[in-house]
């Protein structure tokens, strides 16, 4: 609960804002992300698929229910709390997040891949490549015919002919594309 309470303190990024913004009349932006917050739903973006899950849900370690999150008194870092229950078997609820070991959600999965084999263009962000099976989406975007574009800190290109390696930090990068594809629909 303690980590749920500082995301929810956290605000979008420019990197947010800007993939938000790429969004438009002519344009359907699916955000697929493996990040546990809710930083790109507040800042506008509608279309968000988490591949790991989120911290605003829960699900029950019994019954696998999931559970919606109702915020509580603010706790302590550190604090030791009972965990809340569900309300189908009363078995403790755990953040609804996928942890280290555990498979993907196989709808989550497959709702990724159809997005990815369905895309023109792919913009990877700030993601090391290792962490599988989301490391496999430029791929499976590269074999569907898509343009991918990498945005990280560190080439993590593969050296496909329609792929872009754009180096540097997102918030900076994704503001400027955003400004570019904004230029380049608004131009005669």
């Amino acid at each position: 609960m303690w980590r749920r309470q500082q995301v929810s303190k956290a605000q979008p990024n420019a990197a947010h804002l800007a993939l938000c913004e790429m969004a438009g009349s002519t344009r359907t932006v699916s955000i697929i992300t493996q990040n546990v917050d809710d930083l790109h739903e507040r800042a506008g973006s509608v279309d968000v698929l988490h591949l790991h899950g989120s911290l605003s849900a829960a699900k029950c370690f019994a019954c696998h229910r999931p559970e919606l999150m109702i915020q509580s008194a603010m706790v302590e870092e550190g604090a030791l709390i009972e965990p809340p229950r569900c309300a189908r078997c009363n078995g403790k609820l755990r953040p609804g997040v996928v942890w280290y070991g555990e498979d993907l959600l196989p709808g989550v999965w497959k709702a990724a891949v159809s997005l990815v084999k369905s895309c023109d263009v792919l913009i990877s962000v700030g993601t090391s490549g290792i962490v599988t099976p989301a490391a496999n989406l430029p791929d499976i975007a590269l074999a569907s015919g898509a343009t991918v574009i990498h945005v990280n800190t560190g080439d993590v290109g593969m050296g496909a002919p329609n792929e872009i390696m754009l180096i540097g930090r997102a918030t900076k990068i994704l503001t400027q594309l955003s400004t570019f594809l904004s230029r380049e629909l608004n131009s005669p």
